[in-house]
């Protein structure tokens, strides 16, 4: 498994803004956030977060959120990411467009509410064994 981002202050970090996470999780703080930056991959980050939901999701006990940051695409990635209905799952609509991924990553940490955090590319497949073993 990657080694985590460590977020002690919760307290501090951005309100929500364009999410779907659900009002009676909003107060609580999960131990990992598994934070998605995202530009352009509809197809790609769909698969990611059916994969986490069913696989990865179960294994946490409740202390995971998942967050995905669009940076501005412009092909169906919001279209796709609005559809997804889950207590867990947060998605965040930048309103201006960041030139770079890397931007994309550490502007992302703001929205993420985990002690931990662990980024994974939109593309990226995590062994669900791995995870487990933690």
């Amino acid at each position: 498994m990657q080694q985590g981002v460590s977020n002690p202050q919760n307290e501090s970090l951005a309100p929500d803004r364009g999410d779907t996470f659900s009002s009676d999780n909003r107060d609580k703080i999960p131990l990992l956030t598994i934070c998605i930056p995202t530009y352009n991959r509809a197809h790609h980050v769909k698969k990611l977060l059916a994969l986490l939901v069913d696989s990865i999701l179960p294994l946490g006990s409740g202390k995971i959120e998942i967050l995905v940051v669009n940076n501005c695409s412009t092909d169906d990635t919001r279209k796709v990411l609005d559809t997804i209905k889950h207590p867990v799952v947060r998605i965040h609509h930048r309103e201006a467009f960041l030139l770079t991924a890397e931007e994309n990553v550490i502007n992302s940490l703001n929205d993420c509410r985990g002690e931990y955090v662990w980024f994974l590319g939109d593309d990226d497949v995590p062994v669900v064994a791995n995870f487990a073993d933690h």
